[in-house]
């Protein structure tokens, strides 16, 4: 989203004309702000705005904008069983790592990661000793209370601050569970579904599997 701002200016009253790319996008009277979207990773968009004030005064500015971007992986130092296809989740405690795989470009070039400035962010407070060039990996103990949420902000610039993405990420935290299954002797661990009750015959025996999740 494009705003735009200024001094002694009634934007209300003012007929103001969005222009993307050399192609009007948006116009009318009190037009402030235009969504746009944006094109591939080391695309530019070319936005302008011409503001006409009602004393017939104009104004107008403009900027490039150089499509930047970057993804973020975490993992959590947390149990779960081998055949389980779901991500092991971050508990209370936990130690998560986050990797950063940047795709920054200046002048339609791929800057290599290794020449980067990385700059994390924890609750909104900068990890001085994180951040640096080439940090692409973060590693964090998770806090003590569950149902907590971490939020990570990584901020990633080529050294001169001309190009450079920024992402949020928000990992929540869940408490450690055990899951009972079925042990069959000859199949093994009955894991397509864990038990919520079990209703045994009289004189009859069973075998169960308890299996740490998260933990």
């Amino acid at each position: 989203r494009a705003e735009v701002r200024g001094a002694g200016v009634d934007f209300n009253a003012s007929t103001i004309t969005w222009t993307q790319n050399g192609a009007v996008a948006a116009r009318g009277l009190g037009v402030k702000s235009f969504d746009l979207v944006t094109g591939a990773v080391g695309s530019r968009e070319a936005l302008s705005v011409a503001v006409v004030a009602p004393n017939g005064m104009r104004y107008s500015a403009s900027r490039t904008i150089t499509i930047q971007d970057v993804d973020l992986l975490w993992f959590a130092e947390t149990t779960v069983p081998p055949w389980y296809k779901g991500k092991a989740l971050a508990s209370p405690r936990s130690v998560i790592h986050i990797a950063a795989l940047p795709d920054i470009r200046r002048n339609g070039t791929p800057v290599a990661p290794s020449q980067l400035v990385y700059r994390w962010s924890r609750g909104g407070q900068l990890v001085p000793d994180a951040s640096g060039a080439g940090r692409q990996t973060f590693s964090f103990t998770a806090d003590f209370i569950p149902t907590a949420r971490t939020e990570i902000t990584l901020a990633v610039s080529d050294v001169n601050g001309t190009a450079g993405a920024q992402k949020t990420l928000d990992i929540p935290l869940v408490s450690p569970v055990i899951r009972f299954y079925s042990e069959d002797p000859l199949e093994g661990t009955l894991s397509k579904r864990a038990l919520e009750s079990v209703l045994l015959p009289q004189g009859s025996e069973a075998y169960f599997r308890a299996v740490p999740f998260y933990f």
